[in-house]
């Protein structure tokens, strides 16, 4: 991706559509042609669905004014209202086809899902999760994408990809067991400092997702639980988790009955400031010993 510290002040009139997300799409709606895009499965419960915006249909001034907003929402380091822009000649219709599409995955025998890829911080981390052919199955109408998050601009080329193989890619299990992971990392993510750009954030959401998949291992499925296993793991120590006093905890889980109401979050929240700084310091010891 490239990365831009200013906005482009042409941003608006190089991208023809925008997505905009639920919690701000009555302000801009109504100044641009539109599309809600709303995936047939949550049938009349549209209020939390994404709009899309044709770019090409608002007037010099209402850009302008859009061009500040956004402008001062990334210089505050705030998520900005529009959160993807698109580059693309297609027409409104297949582009808000495509986009609605793309925001539906199924896993194997399970209800319908929203997939919020358009959202800017989840967004980041789906190169890595989808690869060039998963990208350009995902985006395949458009040529660019722009997005802002932690203070930077950020263009991302969409892979260009031989169309039959981008035709024939498909979500597998893998796939929605990384997407399952991607909600429990995202809510770890922002109860981290604020990153200082993009790359900081992919890196630490790696990390992340890491941690997630260790307390799976141990046997951790509440969302909450893995979310602050994770936290720890970040921003305790990463090898936590090796430590004769968090060991027992994971093993005492695992012999708890079914009935008994005790979660990893229970067991730990009696930790203190004291007790964390001293699970770091003999770890610290150790990896000096080895």
């Amino acid at each position: 991706m490239q990365v831009r510290h200013e906005i482009d002040h042409r941003l608006l009139q190089t991208h023809q559509f925008a997505i905009v997300d639920a919690l701000y799409r009555e302000a801009w709606q109504g100044l641009a042609e539109h599309r809600v895009l709303a995936p047939s499965f949550l049938k009349s419960d549209t209020g939390r669905c994404p709009v899309l915006l044709d770019l090409r249909t608002v007037s010099p001034s209402t850009q302008a004014q859009w061009l500040r907003t956004l402008h001062q929402q990334a210089q505050e380091r705030e998520p900005t209202s529009l959160s993807l822009l698109f580059q693309t000649n297609s027409p409104i219709e297949l582009v808000a086809a495509h986009c609605t599409a793309r925001m539906v995955v199924k896993p194997t025998l399970e209800a319908p899902k929203q997939f919020r890829y358009f959202d800017p911080g989840t967004f980041l981390q789906l190169p890595r999760l989808l690869g060039e052919v998963g990208m350009a199955w995902l985006l395949w109408p458009f040529q660019r994408v722009t997005l802002s998050w932690a203070g930077e601009w950020l263009e991302y080329p969409v892979p260009q990809v031989d169309a039959v193989q981008r035709s024939e890619f498909a979500l597998g299990s893998g796939h929605y067991e990384t997407l399952s992971r991607l909600s429990i990392v995202n809510r770890a993510a922002v109860q981290c400092p604020p990153p200082q750009g993009a790359q900081d954030w992919c890196q630490r959401c790696e990390r992340l997702e890491l941690a997630v998949q260790k307390g799976q291992k141990y046997g951790l499925t509440q969302r909450d639980d893995l979310v602050l296993f994770a936290l720890h793991a970040e921003t305790q120590h990463p090898r936590f988790d090796e430590h004769p006093r968090i060991r027992q905890i994971l093993e005492q889980l695992k012999t708890l009955p079914p009935e008994d109401e005790l979660d990893y979050r229970e067991l730990t929240q009696t930790f203190s400031a004291d007790d964390w700084q001293a699970v770091i310091d003999e770890l610290k010891v150790d990896e000096v010993r080895t």
